[in-house]
């Protein structure tokens, strides 16, 4: 039972991350509906490395 609580207080944090991830995507997909329409398929998607690239160099 001592095991309980140390999950239970280890899993709060990951449930607020998930929490705002989900948050974020929600908000990111209401504004970007008239961003898409306007561009094609490979528009978006260069679009979209473009923007995953950039994040992945501001985490490094």
């Amino acid at each position: 039972m001592k095991n309980f609580g140390k999950l239970f207080g280890e899993g709060i944090g990951a449930i607020l991350i998930l929490v705002w991830i989900s948050a974020i995507m929600a908000l990111a997909r209401l504004v970007a509906g008239p961003i898409v329409h306007r561009l094609s398929g490979i528009g978006v998607l260069l679009f979209s490395a473009v923007f995953s690239g950039i994040g992945l160099l501001a985490a490094r």
